[in-house]
């Protein structure tokens, strides 16, 4: 048995928080290290320790985490900041002959925009009047 995270994207549009999207990342304990510190991995320190969800979470998500709650924990979020932090995080995981250490790719991040995290960034500088902000909401199962 092992550890499986469960995310959302949320988006801030008008001052709200909504649900945008739903991530499929594999199970990979190097990023569940950073994201949370829930595996214990020497040389690799959490972003943030879980810090629960947040107070004004979408409704999607908050229905989710209830139905999960029994069989969840570490309940997380990660600001916009911390998303880039853990994308060169991640970065930095690629081997210099160009071959993937550890895959997490647009599939991996989910439809942010069409694609991944890099597409998302490239879009909110396009287009900030339309999304305020975002974050990767998350539990572990």
């Amino acid at each position: 048995m092992g550890i499986y995270i469960n995310a959302f994207w949320e988006i801030k549009i008008d001052g709200q928080w909504h649900t945008y999207s739903k991530p499929n990342f594999k199970q990979d304990y190097e990023l569940f290290a950073k994201m949370a510190g829930v595996v214990n991995i020497p040389g690799i320190d959490p972003i943030v320790p879980p810090r629960g969800l947040p107070e004004d979470v979408s409704r999607v998500v908050k229905t989710e985490a209830e139905a999960f709650k029994k069989d969840s924990f570490a309940h997380s979020w990660l600001t916009a900041e911390e998303i880039e932090e853990l994308h060169k995080f991640h970065a930095s995981l690629y081997r210099k002959d160009g071959k993937k250490l550890f895959l997490l790719n647009s599939e991996e991040w989910g439809y942010l925009c069409g694609h991944g995290w890099e597409s998302f960034r490239k879009y909110r500088v396009y287009y900030p009047e339309r999304i305020e902000d975002i974050r990767l909401v998350f539990w572990f199962m």
